[in-house]
């Protein structure tokens, strides 16, 4: 099942989330963190985030969102500031595992 969080539902994700039992929430505080790094990124940005940890392109990515290829690099350079990475390969590995941490936490 795939679901797509617009800007205008995070306040009834938050909600939501605030009914869960605190055991499906339980979160490391690296997790934590990288959650509230990402918080900062605009919708935009995210979407760059889901695309880059699947490891695309720019130009791909840049093709999918229909986007010019400097604004993705632009997305792209702002999402590693904010991780802290020097490379879009270590973005996307930390994406990829804040993913694979959240759909395992999901999933308890």
């Amino acid at each position: 099942m795939s679901v797509t969080i617009t800007h205008g539902d995070r306040r009834s994700l938050e909600y939501a989330t605030a009914q869960l039992p605190a055991s499906l929430l339980m979160r490391t505080p690296e997790q934590v963190k990288l959650d509230e790094r990402l918080e900062g990124l605009s919708d935009q940005q995210m979407k760059v985030v889901l695309l880059l940890s699947h490891g695309h392109s720019n130009k791909t990515i840049a093709y999918v969102l229909k986007r010019s290829q400097a604004t993705i690099k632009a997305h792209v350079s702002a999402i590693m500031r904010v991780l802290g990475c020097t490379n879009r390969t270590q973005a996307a590995l930390l994406i990829f595992q804040w993913r694979s941490d959240a759909f395992k936490s999901e999933h308890r």
